[in-house]
């Protein structure tokens, strides 16, 4: 159920939420994350059409499911996930931007570094993917 919450918060999100989450048991608590990344993923379609079909664009409404998940996953310092960030990040560039917006190079980076100091050699081959440069504009 703490999990659940994600989906229903924007950055706004209450500091007791994110509290009571980074108390679940470290190894399930990353595997739900990086799950909530999986489902960005994979039901980009329909939460974009939602947020189409949302004509009044209020706050009942929010993507920033996947910018917690990776935040979260960076102050737990799961270096493990760090190959689900970057495979979620392959995306095209509507498709990072929908999810992330401004978070791209405001907050992105503390993850990245974060997670990738110890793994250069996978940040590199993400950097020299061709596509990359395209979708994220850094």
């Amino acid at each position: 159920p703490e999990i659940l919450e994600l989906y229903e918060y924007g950055i706004d999100i209450p500091h007791e939420i994110l509290h009571n989450i980074l108390a679940l048991p470290r190894e399930s608590l990353i595997a739900d994350l990086n799950t909530l990344l999986l489902d960005a993923t994979n039901r980009y379609d329909y939460f974009y059409g939602r947020f189409e079909n949302n004509e009044s664009q209020e706050d009942d409404f929010n993507t920033a499911f996947a910018l917690h998940a990776i935040c979260l996953l960076n102050e737990l310092k799961a270096e493990e996930s760090l190959p689900n960030i970057l495979f979620f990040l392959k995306g095209d560039y509507d498709f990072v931007h929908f999810w992330l917006g401004d978070h791209v190079t405001e907050t992105l980076w503390q993850a990245i570094f974060t997670l990738g100091h110890a793994n250069t050699g996978l940040l590199k081959d993400f950097l020299l993917n061709p596509k990359i440069g395209t979708s994220l504009n850094f």
